[in-house]
């Protein structure tokens, strides 16, 4: 296995994601693209984390976040008041760590391309605005000197004068065309306030999400044991780390611990259908040592409801294993994890599950308390 939990590098996950993508919107082709796997591994973390219904008020956290990618993409879209990441290796923090300031960089980059062109904006409408003083001035000479011409022509009691009648003629097509100038460039002048005030709102946009990402935090810690204090977390969220597990009781002793009442757990992970199944998985050889335990869904759910937990799980299997089996074929033939995951999902001994918790009450075993972590 890689022990510093460097899956990301692998041809079968793109984006820093990793995970095995939700594919129910990506449109099916003769061969996906990269583009579309990461769309599909997006859209999984969408499908978790839309689930708890997050406000701007709660503190919310992602165990096993790896290389926090699901974490910086969350934030660019949701309000909340605190995120926080742990995961159990190390090398993974800090490749999170490194990604959360190559995102902050990459978005003040972006606001200061974005204050030169508002910059440059606001010389073009100084121009526009200067263009506008001078034509509006010729008119007024314009409407003048024809006003002046009319009342000869009055005073000549209506006189033919071809000399005065033609000069009234190109005043006029002038006066004309002064308008329209100044027609458009009051269009102009309205395109680029408006072109600025998207700009700025952009960059107001930008700058909240550098605060959020500035605000996350990151720690190396299991997810049984995450050292945050009790009662301390509203939402929690987790994406395939689940099928890493053998003992729940723990992991839902700590969730119990650190959530507040009536807080939830979303997680997705593909399990064992059945303790049948959970054998059968060993008899034939379909997991990979030291990568998966695919615990069955039902001892999850058992767990979690002992712990306190309101239960509810779908599978979503459908939309998961076809996709992936198929890109995964296409990026890479020689990949064992995904062929036996594959086939373990056709002989129905695994499926797709997402779960979402709720804490309905504590339990006597929630509140021994671990020592507090140095930074939470």
């Amino acid at each position: 296995g890689r022990r510093d939990g460097n899956w990301g590098d692998l041809p079968i996950f793109q984006g820093d994601y990793i995970n095995f993508g939700y594919w129910a919107a990506i449109s099916q082709r003769i061969k996906f693209t990269r583009e579309d796997r990461i769309k599909s591994s997006a859209a999984l973390y969408k499908y978790v984390i839309d689930a708890l219904r997050i406000s701007k008020n709660d503190t919310v956290l992602e165990l096993g976040c790896g290389r926090a990618v699901g974490m910086l993409d969350t934030i660019e879209y949701i309000d909340l008041k605190t995120l926080i990441g742990v995961d159990i290796t190390p090398a993974q923090i800090w490749r999170a760590k490194r990604k959360k300031t190559i995102r902050e960089t990459n978005h003040l980059q972006e606001n200061l391309s974005t204050k030169k062109l508002v910059q440059d904006l606001d010389n073009l409408e100084s121009q526009v605005e200067l263009y506008s003083r001078n034509n509006k001035a010729q008119k007024e000479e314009l409407e003048q000197e024809l006003e002046a011409l009319n009342q000869q022509i009055l005073e000549q009691e209506n006189k033919p004068n071809i000399r005065i009648e033609t000069r009234i003629e190109l005043l006029t097509a002038n006066l004309q065309r002064a308008t329209n100038f100044e027609l458009y460039k009051k269009d102009e002048r309205k395109e680029l306030q408006e072109k600025k005030h998207a700009y700025i709102q952009n960059m107001e946009t930008k700058k909240k999400i550098v605060e959020k990402i500035q605000s996350i935090k990151l720690y190396a810690k299991p997810a049984e044991s995450t050292e945050l204090k009790a009662h301390s977390v509203d939402k929690i969220y987790s994406v395939e780390v689940f099928q890493h597990i053998e003992d729940f009781n723990p992991l839902a002793v700590e969730i119990n611990r650190i959530l507040v009442p009536g807080g939830k757990l979303s997680f997705c992970a593909h399990l064992a259908t059945n303790y049948s199944s959970y054998d059968k998985l060993r008899e034939e050889n379909l997991l990979l040592d030291e990568i998966e335990v695919l615990r069955p869904i039902d001892e999850v759910i058992g767990t979690f409801n002992h712990n306190g937990f309101d239960v509810n799980c779908h599978t979503i299997g459908e939309h998961v294993f076809g996709s992936y089996d198929k890109y995964v074929t296409e990026a890479n033939p020689f990949d064992e994890l995904s062929r036996k995951i594959y086939n373990s999902y056709n002989s129905g001994y695994i499926d797709y599950y997402v779960c979402v918790m709720e804490k309905v009450k504590a339990t006597g075993n929630t509140f021994h308390e671990h020592e507090e972590h140095d930074e939470l």
